[in-house]
Formats: C-alpha cells, sequence, structure tokens
C-alpha cells in the first residue's frame, strides 16, 4: 500500500496524496500483530475506497504464438502466469 499510495513513492504514478492515509500508512508499519494490521489496513481502505484516487482500465489485446513441442502451455490474460511449472518443451 505504501508503495502505490504514499505521497513520497515514486509508483504512486496519480501523485495522490492524503494525510490521514500517511498517517494510516505510518501506523501500519508499525503494527506487530496480524490483527492490529488487518484492523490498521481496513482503515486505509476506506480513505482509498472513498477518494478513489487510481482507476484501472485494461483490455489487453495478447497474441500467443507456439510451436510443436511446447506443452501445458495456456494462454492467459496476465502475462505472470504464461510459463508454469507445467509448462514443458518436448525434445
Amino acid at each position: 500500500m505504501d508503495m502505490f499510495y504514499s505521497s513520497t513513492s515514486e509508483a504512486n504514478v496519480s501523485r495522490y496524496a492524503s494525510k490521514p492515509l500517511e498517517n494510516i500508512l505510518h501506523s501500519l508499519k508499525l503494527a506487530k500483530d496480524t490483527a492490529q494490521r488487518n484492523a490498521v489496513t481496513l482503515q486505509a481502505l476506506d480513505i482509498i475506497n472513498t477518494d478513489l484516487p487510481q482507476s484501472f482500465i485494461v483490455h489487453p489485446d495478447n497474441v500467443f504464438g507456439v510451436k510443436k513441442g511446447v506443452k501445458g502451455f495456456t494462454p492467459h490474460p496476465i502475462e505472470y502466469y504464461y510459463i508454469t511449472a507445467q509448462s514443458d518443451i518436448a525434445e
């Protein structure tokens, strides 16, 4: 959350800035247990969902080319999932 919503982060491409959210993100860094982190994260999400600083619309147009011998390849709209443990190239 800090990476995308902190006003000092270069990954905050919308240049969103919110002092209340900055305070919560700081509290999140200090939270010691899971229950506390979850509660603080929900507070951050309330602010983000109210302010809606970013809206991502993506429509990928992927083109796949494979050759004979490729096994276990399943096209997926998210490139992270292209190569899996099930992918193989038969010799």
